[in-house]
């Protein structure tokens, strides 16, 4: 057997593995958040884009779709599925809530109009009542999103004026939504049924960028990595209590961003600016 045709033959295994496809979109054309459609094609808002971004898996095609957005910057961050096969992505500094039909390859926006500018959402979920909820960045209020109505509506009470209070937000299986606090002091509570918000737990200070990502776990509590705080965050959904376990990783020093659950019941962060994974066994 020719040794050189089966190395070639595993060169072009392994490089296929890993590629670029689709058009060159060109330097400044930034997206962040991107999710999976019921059609099985994926869309990412646009951050410094001017177009929602379809991500075609069956042919490795891309294509710019719906309306001209324009060119500012930081618009969109993530997007989110809703029960009607629609995505919805967050205002960051962008003014309304942007509609990305998957189906009719349509962009609409909806609701009222936020301003422009201001920082004032970063994530968003779906809630059981098949709204989307997004906690206030530099926003004062979690903003409520109807998709079968095309409405949103500010909610709960007014958290203040303060910068980067919170960023992402989980879903428990109570049914409520629960953000960690970056810049806030505590946890944010979000009940979609009531239409209201609370802060539980412990008072954890303000600012120092604490925690940003926030994970549920498969004992029905939620988790947060460490960003600039010292300690994994614990989150009791049911008693509505905090708990900051394991070891002191030291304050500052941006750790970790983003965690994900395995198989095992265990959640790991991939490490930001600390040297090694972190893994959290509830």
């Amino acid at each position: 057997m020719n040794m050189g045709i089966i190395a070639a033959s595993r060169l072009r295994a392994a490089v296929e593995r890993v590629k670029l496809i689709g058009d060159d979109l060109g330097s400044g054309n930034e997206y962040i958040g991107i999710k999976l459609a019921s059609n099985g094609k994926l869309y990412a808002a646009p951050f410094t884009a001017s177009k929602v971004l379809e991500i075609d898996p069956s042919d490795g095609s891309t294509t710019l779709i719906g309306d001209d957005l324009g060119g500012d910057t930081d618009k969109y961050t993530n997007l989110a599925l809703a029960g009607n096969g629609k995505l919805y992505a967050i205002p960051r500094d962008a003014s309304k809530v942007l509609e990305i039909d998957p189906v009719a390859g349509t962009t609409t926006l909806i609701g009222d109009d936020l301003g422009i500018g201001q920082d004032k959402y970063f994530d968003l979920a779906l809630a059981g009542n098949g709204k989307l909820y997004a906690a206030p960045y530099l926003a004062t209020k979690v903003l409520e999103i109807d998709p079968v109505a095309g409405t949103t509506t500010l909610i709960g009470d007014d958290l203040g004026d303060g910068r980067d209070k919170y960023q992402n937000i989980a879903l428990a299986g109570n049914g409520k939504l629960y953000a960690a606090p970056r810049d806030a002091s505590k946890v944010l509570e979000i009940d979609p049924v009531a239409g209201t918000t609370t802060l539980i737990g412990d008072d954890l200070g303000v600012g120092r960028d604490k925690y940003l990502d926030i994970a549920l776990a498969g004992n029905g509590k939620l988790y947060a990595a460490p960003f600039g705080a010292s300690k994994v965050l614990e989150i009791d959904p049911v008693a509505g209590t905090t708990t900051l376990i394991g070891d002191d990783l030291g304050i500052g020093q941006y750790k970790y961003q983003r965690l994900a659950i395995g198989d095992n019941n265990k959640l790991y962060a991939a490490p930001f600016q600390a040297t090694k994974v972190i893994e959290i066994n509830p």
